[in-house]
């Protein structure tokens, strides 16, 4: 049983560990954590019994045993009570650990112990930079201490596989230009450089290639957009956007390439295959280009845009 729970803690196969009634303590922790641990002991208590494992917290060890019988038995130094702790209780298991703050970065360790034994059975172990991470880091830890018990892991992106909350975007993107008048496409090439503030908030400047299609093809690179999107559900895989930019905006007239101001609004959809990589799709509407066309009798150029990007997160 401990060699397969070794596995477990390596990375190997999960063993089966047989189920039984789990003590989960509350966390321990240093004195700038203290506010932090009755929180994530409960997030943690609650993991195990979501998992329909017959679980019972601090709390309940309190009721049970007494305030001072409980003090006792956790009291022991040298951990030498776990076995008259289990017996009490009946529990063959228990989890216990700490949480610490060193500067900016949140510690935690937390051990699955077989009681009976005195013997810790799975270690985990998460260093976060922020505390907003703190509930992702406490369900990766209960996903290994569950998966012994045959438990599925919860938790879809590691905290390991995931961007930091600022870095640089790059996409590249391929769409079309649609012309008011409808006479003809503008495909367009765009390269997108980004910078992320959170995982919601991202500026970027945009340089493009316009190509006029036509009796004479021509193509022009403009700086494009200076601007600022938004990700909604910034947690999952799917997420839909919405943003602005201003920039200078390569249009066509009479198959005509030309320049112009432009202001630019933004939406669309973003899947992101793993934290770093993303397939969109984004429609772009220029509202100077609007307003020019209603006070000109003639075609301003481009009003809407389509494009297709791939974008990785660094």
């Amino acid at each position: 049983m401990l060699a397969a729970a070794a596995r477990a803690q390596d990375g190997g196969v999960p063993g089966q560990l047989e189920r039984g009634k789990i003590v989960v303590l509350t966390l321990e922790a240093n004195k700038v954590a203290t506010e932090l641990a009755p929180g994530l002991s409960q997030s943690l208590t609650q993991r195990f019994a979501d998992a329909h494992l017959d679980v019972l917290s601090q709390a309940d060890l309190a009721q049970r045993l007494g305030a001072e019988r409980q003090q006792v038995l956790l009291g022991c130094s040298d951990g030498s009570c776990l076995a008259e702790l289990s017996g009490a209780l009946d529990a063959p298991y228990l989890v216990a650990g700490r949480i610490d703050r060193f500067g900016d970065k949140e510690v935690l360790n937390v051990t699955l112990h077989d009681a009976r034994k005195n013997v810790p059975l799975l270690k985990a172990h998460r260093e976060v930079e922020s505390v907003e991470l703190l509930p992702l880091a406490i369900d990766e830890i209960a996903d290994e201490l569950l998966a012994p018990f045959g438990v599925p892991p919860r938790v879809q992106v590691k905290l390991a596989d995931r961007v930091s909350e600022r870095g640089i975007n790059l996409s590249a993107k391929l769409g079309t230009q649609l012309i008011t008048s409808l006479a003809a496409l503008a495909p367009v090439i765009d390269l997108e450089l980004g910078y992320r503030l959170s995982l919601r908030w991202a500026l970027f400047l945009q340089a493009s290639i316009g190509v006029a299609l036509g009796a004479n093809t021509t193509a022009t690179i403009t700086p494009g957009l200076l601007g600022v999107r938004y990700f909604f559900r910034s947690d999952r895989s799917l997420q839909p956007t919405l943003g602005g930019g201003a920039g200078i905006l390569t249009t066509v007239n009479a198959l005509q390439g030309k320049t112009r101001p432009s202001l630019v609004a933004l939406g669309g959809l973003q899947y992101f295959f793993t934290s770093h990589v993303s397939l969109g799709a984004e429609a772009s509407l220029d509202v100077l280009g609007l307003a020019f066309g209603f006070a000109q009798s003639t075609t301003p150029g481009v009003s809407a845009g389509l494009s297709l990007s791939v974008t990785y997160r660094f």
